[in-house]
């Protein structure tokens, strides 16, 4: 970071940029050490997956993933090309993240939950979190395949008018 921090008004410098692109590349150029943060909250993730209660674990990561995800979503780090799809995948990847530990806490922390509904709501909590996923490969596939996509729609529409 102090490295970074070093050269931060150089950013655009040619030598700086071939020493530090692995960390910058993709961020607005205010956003330099968003690269370290994703860091730090990787290694905070691990840290408390040694916590020894599933409760306490789930509280923490499900705290620390709404945190990181209100600093991501109040500074839009990456650059907004491409349909800001940087952005919205990291969005997502946070929420693959923060929805399954919330739905942990809200649904099998309650002693009243009965084993029936408990078989239903573990069901609903998969669909959600396998529909998240969907969604982020769905965005993913739609970002790599885009422009061929879009040029087959516009050679269909010339070719049937």
């Amino acid at each position: 970071f102090l490295m970074l921090f070093s050269v931060r008004n150089n950013m655009f410098d040619t030598k700086v940029r071939r020493g530090y692109s692995y960390l910058t590349s993709g961020f607005r150029p205010n956003c330099y050490a968003f690269e370290i943060l994703f860091m730090i909250r990787k290694a905070m993730f691990i840290l408390v997956l040694a916590f020894p209660s599933v409760s306490l674990r789930m509280l923490f990561m499900s705290g620390l993933g709404v945190a990181f995800l209100y600093i991501h979503l109040a500074v839009i780090p990456f650059n907004t090309q491409n349909q800001n799809v940087l952005n919205q995948l990291e969005t997502i990847s946070i929420c693959t993240v923060v929805c399954p530990c919330l739905a942990y806490i809200f649904l099998f922390t309650d002693d009243y939950v009965t084993r029936h509904a408990r078989g239903f709501l573990i069901i609903a909590q998969t669909l959600v979190a396998v529909s998240i996923h969907c969604a982020f490969i769905g965005l993913l596939a739609w970002n790599a395949f885009q422009d061929y996509c879009l040029e087959y729609l516009v050679f269909l529409s010339e070719c049937f008018p």
